[in-house]
């Protein structure tokens, strides 16, 4: 698994390495990196005044034509510079002439953008990558993060005291924002590891027997694509067959739902056709609704007016706090947290939108209930739920549900939808299990009558039913488009014979069509597949430990190992067996919960409370290490005076009874706040001078050795990372009320449960050399050499949660499509878990019940996922004792008991 940014980086250090000679770790000035790449590349530098046409509104331009790179001649010193190096990063990395924006030329924007807002839409377009891949080009150049980590040791730079990064950065005629990062990457990250390329990309190998058939079929086409089975390789191969018949490639749209999959796909679309893929629309759907709605919404969408923007989730929560208070609520309303559904609104509402019921729709599904507390508490939902419509309308804002629910409304204007099909004959779909309501109307007015449409996808890995998607959607693809033809592939390319018997065998129990006789290609070595039951968690987690070590020994590195489980409570506790065990492990889990975040946002509310609540934890931090005694005398003196923080910090020094080591470390605490907060910082600033200037914090953090400490430094990246996000999409506000928005923020992201995203480690992050940790969910559309699926235990894993505090009015949500009982020769197996038919049930019992075994079925989809990772190695297993509670094996590690299967069994 290679980062797609390790090439940016390649070329950067290779355009380095050539500017100095064959050493790309020199010390040099980027005045003479600029003027020796400047004179080898043959371009000429040409300043020119802002209004010059050549400019065409940038800052700068590298112009193929004329081999010129025209600037404004106002740019100067450490600004130049890196405008300059992005400009020959457009050159070397073969971008042609980009006409980049002021806000394009970020120094420290990560390789990724942030999770929130518009970013998470539109950030990975096709121009966006373009900028961020220059300026990681740009920064790779001019200060490599091995030529800055020495100053940190030492402080100086040319055998000169250089005390700050601000100071270094003036030194080095850089952007401070750009030192700020390198140091980051530099002390924070292990070494990454540049992953093997293969001889052969996996695109270029020509399709087998059924690939061949699923690309060249005529449409409507539906591929039933299993685990390994190279879907994407055809999806590339039917592109190249559209080409290669005719089509333009601007006729070609090409969807799918992650951000991932669609770089991954643009990727392998320009390696097969490089002249054609920059034409090819390929993207998310939830990004080509969003191009829809600016390109034809204005007028037609009476909820968007020009300029709209996307709240995401934790902004809205935010917003809908004030739109909700003259709501009455009765069943909801809670005295402690006034607030505390409205996490579970905002599920119902967007499982609404999945459904495009709006406020109006839901409303009179709510009337149609029968009188009660149900209802009741439905119409509770139904109000919010309009109230939440009307503050995104006052804001001229719309969350993720409303770009579907509204792009389908646009798209059923019929001047719009013949525009629309008039320039997009062919659509290629990818990932068609995960398609909900909103999504399946909203492709069916892009096909028309099918001809163009090709989708592919697996039922098996259907596991967004809380999305409004259902493991059923692909077979009645055959009834919205008659007459479609239908081909599965059969040629596993990813597994050894062993792990595909152990996943085809569990298919075979599923609610669902027999599955295809898949064959591995891969018969040369049978794999291994493993089933242990262990007394109790802890010995599972030795277990596991000792085998990632033995694997490694064999050959297996760690990065190629991956622990999967059904959510981040159990990950937590395998991550922390682990981590005790002294394992590199990859998982950051609740971001904002964790130890050393919480100290610095502590240290942050030291600025923005007045109260000092967050002194008790700063002050025990080990270079202040103050007696909690002398911490409570400070607080109390605050108090008393009538003195906010962080002046209160100033009583450290003249409240009788404090201690000389509290004392000194008061003054400590008040020196390194104040240095920080010089020149009314923002919360970006605030912390990379804490953490980069001052010596509290940073350096033990950098001396720790082992897995904890690893972990520890990729979550304080992370966090530095997510507060210069934070900062760039609040237009870099600064003082101490950005610091307490930022505080706030975190707040509301916590209470909305989407903290663990942040943890959630990016691309770069797969060459580093740890075992990854992930829910199943994460860890669809990957793979590994090997793969542990820990904790089988009754209501684990099926996870036996199914309560919903804001369940969907009756009507709203459409029994599944497949309601079916496994088949006859696993039925006696499993009876113990299948919900029993009564003898005469209402409609409503009934659509409860297909509501349980869709949710058990999904379940069953989520296991089949987790088994289908690996590769080489797969083990399954169960620690019988947790807590001194005693659990059952769950149903899924007893299939491995009872089928027939080749493997290990202790």
């Amino acid at each position: 698994m290679s980062s797609p940014w390790e090439s940016v980086r390649g070329s950067a250090t290779a355009a380095r390495a050539a500017a100095l000679g064959g050493e790309p770790g020199g010390v040099v000035s980027p005045a003479t990196l600029i003027e020796r790449v400047t004179a080898q590349q043959g371009i000429m530098l040409q300043s020119i005044p802002a209004w010059h046409p050549m400019l065409y509104g940038a800052q700068a331009l590298y112009d193929p034509d004329y081999r010129t790179i025209w600037y404004d001649a106002a740019l100067h010193g450490g600004r130049l510079h890196f405008v300059l190096a992005h400009e020959f990063a457009h050159y070397f990395l073969a971008h042609g002439a980009v006409i980049s924006g002021e806000r394009d030329y970020d120094a420290a924007a990560a390789e990724e953008p942030t999770r929130a807002g518009i970013q998470t839409v539109e950030g990975y377009s096709p121009f966006d990558l373009v900028e961020r891949g220059a300026n990681v080009w740009a920064r790779e150049f001019l200060l490599p993060p091995e030529v800055i980590a020495p100053w940190f040791r030492d402080r100086t730079w040319g055998g000169v005291r250089v005390p700050t990064v601000a100071a270094l950065a003036a030194r080095l005629a850089v952007p401070e924002a750009m030192v700020r990062h390198q140091l980051s990457r530099a002390l924070l990250l292990p070494p990454l590891i540049t992953a093997d390329v293969p001889a052969v990309p996996a695109d270029v190998v020509p399709p087998d027997a059924s690939q061949h058939a699923a690309a060249i079929a005529p449409g409507p086409v539906l591929v039933e694509a299993g685990p390994g089975t190279g879907k994407t390789r055809t999806l590339v191969a039917r592109v190249a067959y559209l080409l290669d018949s005719g089509a333009q490639p601007e006729s070609l749209l090409v969807l799918t739902y992650s951000n991932r999959a669609a770089g991954e796909l643009r990727e392998r679309i320009a390696r097969a056709r490089p002249d054609a893929a920059p034409r090819i629309w390929a993207g998310t759907i939830h990004a080509f609704a969003l191009e829809l709605l600016r390109k034809y919404g204005a007028g037609k969408i009476a909820a968007l007016q020009p300029g709209f923007g996307i709240v995401d989730s934790v902004e809205a929560r935010m917003r809908f706090e004030e739109a909700v208070v003259g709501l009455d609520l009765r069943h909801y309303a809670n005295l402690a947290d006034p607030t505390r559904a409205f996490p579970d609104f905002l599920r119902a509402i967007s499982r609404a939108k999945d459904e495009r019921a709006d406020p109006a729709t839901y409303a009179q599904f709510v009337a149609a209930m029968p009188a009660g507390v149900e209802r009741e508490r439905a119409d509770e939902v139904a109000r919010a739920y309009a109230a939440y419509q009307a503050m995104l309308r006052d804001a001229n804002g719309c969350d993720y549900g409303d770009l579907l629910m509204y792009a389908v409304a646009l798209l059923e204007d019929a001047a719009v939808c013949g525009a629309v099909r008039g320039q997009y004959q062919h659509l290629l779909v990818d990932e068609y299990q995960d398609v909900n309501r909103a999504t399946r109307d909203l492709l069916r007015l892009l096909a028309g009558d099918g001809a163009g449409l090709w989708a592919v996808g697996d039922p098996r890995q259907a596991i967004y039913g809380f999305r409004g998607a259902s493991y059923g959607t692909m077979d009645a693809f055959r009834g919205e488009y008659p007459g479609a033809t239908v081909v599965s592939l059969r040629v596993n390319y990813r597994s050894r014979p062993q792990v595909v018997t152990a996943f085809a065998g569990f298919a075979a129990t599923m609610a669902l069509p027999a599955p295809p006789a898949w064959v591995s290609s891969r018969e040369d070595d049978p794999g291994t597949v493993v089933w242990r039951a262990h007394d109790d968690t802890d010995s599972e987690a030795e277990a596991m430990a000792r085998e990632m070590i033995r694997l490694r020994d064999a050959g297996v590195p760690f990065r190629e190992q991956a622990v999967l489980c059904r959510t981040h409570a159990v990950l937590g506790r395998v991550g922390a067996a682990l981590a005790a065990r002294d394992m590199p492990v990859l998982y950051l889990g609740d971001l904002f919960e964790r130890p050393e975040i919480r100290d610095l946002l502590a240290l942050v509310s030291l600025v923005t409370d007045a109260d000092g609540r967050g002194l008790v934890r700063v002050g025990r931090l080990p270079a202040y290490d103050v007696p909690p005694d002398d911490l409570a005398r400070v607080l109390r003196a605050a108090w008393r005076d009538k003195m906010p923080f962080p002046a209160a910090l100033a009583l450290g020094a003249t409240e009788a009874g404090i201690s000389a080591a509290g004392r000194a470390g008061v003054a400590r605490i008040a020196a390194d706040l104040s240095a920080a907060m010089a020149g009314d910082a923002g919360p970006a600033l605030l912390l990379a001078r804490y953490v980069f200037d001052r010596d509290a914090y940073l350096p033990a953090l950098v001396a720790e050795r082992g897995g904890a400490g690893m972990q520890r430094r990729l979550a304080l990246y992370q966090f530095l990372e997510f507060v210069h996000g934070y900062g760039q999409r609040t237009g870099g506000v600064s003082g101490a009320d950005a610091c307490a928005a930022m505080l706030r923020y975190v707040r509301s992201i916590e209470i909305a449960g989407e903290d663990r995203q942040y943890g959630q480690l990016p691309a770069w992050a797969d060459s580093i050399e740890a075992v990854r940790l992930l829910t199943v969910h994460a860890a669809k559309g990957l793979e590994f050499a090997a793969v542990f699926v820990p904790h089988l235990r009754t209501g684990v894993f099926p996870s036996s949660r199914s309560y919903d505090s804001c369940p969907p009015p009756p009507g709203l949500i459409p029994a599944p499509i497949f309601a079916r009982e496994p088949r006859p020769s696993t039925a006696k197996k499993q009876s113990a878990t299948q919900p029993t038919a009564a003898p005469e049930r209402d409609e409503t019992a009934a659509d409860a019940e297909a509501q349980r075994a869709q949710r058990l079925e999904e379940e069953r989809c989520l296991f089949f996922v987790a088994l289908s990772r690996a590769r080489e190695y797969l083990a399954v297993s169960c620690g019988g004792m947790q807590e001194r509670q005693r659990r059952n094996p769950s149903e899924f590690f007893v299939h491995f008991d009872l089928q027939t299967a080749e493997g290990a069994h202790p």
